[in-house]
């Protein structure tokens, strides 16, 4: 070789065997201890999402299905109930419908033979709404009743279109109202039966 070119071969250094022997088994300790380490780690991460996705689930159940998904079930005021209600129809929103009933409330009604419902009441309220649609314009309202625990609110003015089945139809609530009869739970209020008609 010419020790002058542009490669120069690399020098061996004499190396003890000991040290070489000790600094392998340090590095093979060093490894087996980050393994560990790591599958620790990993652990901590996994048990660490299972407990965000628990709270999150305990958090949505705990918050009900009102419109937004961030709003309780039911409403404050039987009125608050009543304009959520209406507005859970007009916008054809099955989950804000349902969360205005008090809890157990089914819809459709249970089979009077066996008293069960055969059918999930989201997927049975959502094919309804593709049934019907209304509309509801300047409608007024009154708390007919407020006695301890129940109410009822009344329409007295105002106008609904609704088309069940394609055929376009209007009512006067003033001329026939509306019933919203309610009970209040835990603080809210909830609609004990549907007051419109052609849906459910």
């Amino acid at each position: 070789m010419n020790p002058g070119g542009p490669f120069r071969e690399p020098r061996q250094v004499p190396v003890r065997r000991g040290v070489v022997e000790m600094s392998g088994a340090c590095c093979e300790g060093v490894l087996r201890e980050r393994e560990r380490s790591s599958v620790k780690d990993i652990a901590l991460a996994v048990a660490a999402a299972a407990l965000a996705l628990s709270l999150a689930g305990a958090a949505f159940l705990v918050a009900g299905c009102g419109g937004e998904g961030k709003k309780a079930a039911g409403g404050e005021t039987p009125l608050e109930l009543v304009k959520e209600f209406l507005d859970a129809v007009q916008r054809e929103d099955a989950e804000a419908f349902l969360s205005c009933f008090r809890p157990g409330f089914t819809v459709p009604e249970p089979d009077p033979f066996i008293g069960e419902v055969k059918v999930d009441p989201l997927e049975f309220m959502r094919s309804s709404f593709q049934t019907v649609d209304f509309r509801f314009e300047g409608v007024e309202l009154r708390v007919a009743r407020e006695e301890g625990d129940s109410a009822t609110v009344v329409t007295t003015g105002g106008k609904v279109y609704m088309n069940p089945l394609g055929v376009e139809k209007e009512m006067d609530l003033s001329q026939e109202p509306l019933r919203f009869e309610m009970v209040r739970e835990g603080g809210r209020w909830f609609l004990t039966e549907n007051p419109l008609p052609y849906l459910t």
